[in-house]
């Protein structure tokens, strides 16, 4: 792989990690959401920043399943990055919370589809210290991405509740990056391995990572509320706050 392709293909890379952490992207809203559905409970308002999540989880593991073998990971972000962008921006339109939740599950889908295949493109692309370089660097492009968009959500949610919204439309710009700059990966048909058993450790670390998104996300889905019932700001001021939270991932993606 000469330069020019290595170049082309870690920038369409890092711009599907930039949209993995899309999903906090209306968080800094959530109050102005809420107060334009006074008649919906809070609990099922925060379901338009849980629900994606349920469906993230079956969408990744289908992913993982079909990339490469039954469908070409280009097709699959290319059509996830679709749904990211299409189910993400769908509410700007609607006036029915349910209809929102429906496209909030379409978004949920469509992330799901390329959380695992960034990391994926990597494995199959790069080795040795390149491959660790660019792991990092996505890393970086992810809590960079967080960072935008939460940004952006909430300073757009602190003028109307529905252009929290409009941040997702960020996905159309990967979209045309992915399609004129990704190639797919070869076929490489590789001999079967023994099978070793996950180390001990794998669990321990997963089990603290669950720990810490149990004990900080809560925290997270109620910081609008919390800014705005105590007059602390608005829908900007909670985005400026939750921000801080992907400025650690982003300098310890650095450090990696």
């Amino acid at each position: 792989m000469n330069k020019k392709e290595s170049r082309s293909l870690t920038i369409a890379i890092m711009s599907i990690f930039f949209l993995m952490a899309g999903i906090g992207a209306i968080t800094p809203g959530l109050q102005s959401i809420a107060d334009a559905f006074p008649t919906v409970p809070f609990n099922t308002i925060l379901l338009a920043n849980t629900l994606p999540s349920l469906f993230i989880i079956p969408a990744s593991f289908l992913a993982g399943t079909v990339a490469g073998s039954r469908i070409k990971y280009r097709t699959l972000i290319l059509g996830g990055i679709l749904l990211f962008t299409c189910g993400g921006a769908a509410p700007i339109i609607l006036d029915n919370f349910t209809l929102i939740l429906v496209t909030r599950a379409i978004f949920g889908i469509g992330l799901g589809l390329i959380t695992p295949l960034g990391n994926a493109l990597i494995l199959n692309f790069f080795e040795g210290q390149a491959r660790a370089n660019l792991l990092g660097a996505g890393n970086v492009s992810l809590n960079a991405g967080g960072i935008v968009l939460q940004l952006l959500g909430g300073f757009l949610a602190a003028i109307n509740w529905r252009y929290t919204f409009l941040s997702h439309l960020f996905g159309l710009i990967s979209l045309v990056i992915v399609y004129i700059l990704l190639k797919e990966p070869e076929k490489v048909e590789r001999p079967a391995e023994r099978k070793t058993p996950v180390p001990k450790a794998v669990y321990f670390y997963s089990l603290l990572l669950m720990l810490m998104f149990l004990f900080t996300f809560p925290l997270m889905l109620s910081m609008s509320s919390i800014i705005s019932e105590e007059g602390l700001g608005d829908a900007s001021a909670a985005a400026v706050v939750l921000s801080m939270f992907t400025v650690g991932g982003t300098v310890a993606g650095l450090v990696f």
